[in-house]
């Protein structure tokens, strides 16, 4: 058992990103609480190249890596993405 987790755990830092991946902080708008968090994060996945573009966005309770492991995937299987 062991030894399979650390042959997983190998194999995943050794395994290259399928495209590139790029994160972006926007300065969001004032709001209630410090202004430190009036941001919002975007990571951007595949080439600048890219002739499609397919917006993700988390619900309420999301996370900011909900859709990392979809929007890699879909860059590996989509021609010309």
């Amino acid at each position: 058992m062991r030894a399979a987790a650390i042959a997983l755990l190998v194999a995943l830092a050794c395994a290259a990103p399928a495209a590139a991946e790029t994160r972006t902080t926007i300065p969001g708008a004032p709001g209630a609480g410090p202004s430190k968090y009036d941001k919002v994060f975007v990571t951007k996945f595949g080439p600048k190249s890219a002739k499609r573009v397919l917006v993700l966005m988390p619900g309420y309770y999301g996370g900011a890596g909900d859709f990392a492991l979809d929007a890699r995937e879909l860059v590996k299987r989509v021609p010309g993405s």
